[in-house]
């Protein structure tokens, strides 16, 4: 795994998309090439703990509408994955139910939190909307309580450009 770690975190470094820890918070980006309208790319949520004395153990990314129905996520090892999903009523053409994706929620599993001073990036991929726009995925970032007993924190990273805790946006270009 850290071998991993590190020939990604030189990828990112090398394609210019690394985003030094101090000016995080959860982000969204791409993980390689330009974000186009119509086009599938992969991109990454990257979570970092900026606690000193908590650990995260959930995130929950809320799925913009416009991507709701073409969003897929790499399965992140040592962590369990679950969907929110709603029914739209439509079918495919082979008859199964179409669902929309509105929430992705990650939930660390036994040894595999994130700790102070580390982050966590959680891989997906979805098809950008056919017109030009920014779509914006609020997050929801669970700290475990410090002490026994003590109560977990959730940071919403879901407020404007420019707050305490803004939402990660992405431009989807022509």
């Amino acid at each position: 795994m850290k071998k991993f770690v590190s020939l990604a975190t030189v990828a990112l470094v090398a394609a210019g998309i690394y985003v030094p820890l101090a000016d995080a918070h959860a982000t969204v980006n791409l993980l390689l090439g330009q974000a186009t309208t119509a086009s599938t790319a992969t991109w990454f949520l990257r979570v970092p703990n900026e606690r000193s004395n908590k650990s995260t153990f959930m995130v929950t990314m809320s799925v913009p509408a416009g991507i709701q129905q073409s969003i897929s996520v790499r399965q992140t090892p040592g962590w369990k994955v679950s969907f929110t999903r709603v029914d739209t009523g439509q079918k495919d053409g082979e008859g199964n139910a179409i669902y929309n994706t509105t929430k992705i929620t990650w939930r660390s599993l036994p040894g595999n939190l994130i700790y102070p001073g580390m982050y966590g990036a959680f891989e997906f991929r979805f098809k950008a909307p056919s017109t030009p726009g920014s779509l914006c995925f609020p997050v929801d970032q669970v700290y475990n309580g410090a002490g026994k007993g003590q109560a977990n924190e959730t940071v919403s990273w879901s407020g404007p450009s420019g707050s305490a805790t803004p939402a990660s946006c992405v431009s989807i270009s022509a």
